[in-house]
């Protein structure tokens, strides 16, 4: 399997840098009056918590070589969510 190169990682500079994108659409739906400007922007968040909470569970389902640990992260990460939705 091919080794990422040390330009592959996402860091949070790019995250900030595609965020920058949103706010400026969302300036421009206020300069517009589209009125989509908010629900753009709480999308983006939710997204980027979202994204970065899965990401923090396959990063340490990904280092647990045991099986029995990654059905432990599962059974903690689905009993977390479920207080979440609840």
């Amino acid at each position: 399997m091919d080794q990422p190169s040390q330009g592959d990682n996402l860091t949070w500079l790019n995250v900030a840098l595609a965020f920058s994108f949103i706010v400026f659409n969302t300036i421009l739906s206020n300069v517009f009056q589209l009125d989509v400007g908010s629900s753009l922007l709480i999308s983006a968040v939710r997204c980027i918590v979202q994204l970065a909470l899965v990401g923090t569970v396959l990063q340490k389902v990904f280092e647990a070589n045991n099986p029995w640990a990654v059905a432990a992260i599962a059974c903690e990460f689905r009993s977390t969510l479920t207080l979440f939705l609840a």
